[in-house]
């Protein structure tokens, strides 16, 4: 009960706590993966827009999960960034859903 939003914006303290150590490293070296394939994607893009836009989407999904990482564990200060494809709200999983689309 001491943690506010835990399905929302703190639902990586949750995925630690049934997880653990090592299922919450798992879940950002899948996002680490991500950007490394965003990466990849990118460098065979044809043009220059499209290897930004795929740059800037696969980074904005890695920020994104470890600037809520950073905040669950108490290094950063409380920010409302929601963890990608994981924690509960519509448009966040919209967002993503839509940049996942695009690249």
């Amino acid at each position: 009960m001491f943690l506010p939003e835990s399905y929302g914006d703190f639902i990586f303290s949750i995925v630690g706590e049934e997880l653990g150590f090592a299922g919450a490293i798992s879940v950002l070296f899948l996002y680490l993966f991500l950007f490394v394939i965003c990466l990849i994607i990118a460098k065979k893009a044809q043009d220059k827009f499209s290897q930004l836009l795929v740059f800037g989407l696969g980074f904005n999904i890695l920020l994104s999960a470890f600037i809520n990482a950073g905040v669950v564990t108490g290094l950063l200060p409380t920010t409302g960034i929601t963890l990608p494809f994981i924690s509960f709200g519509g448009t966040s999983i919209m967002i993503f859903g839509m940049s996942v689309e695009l690249l």
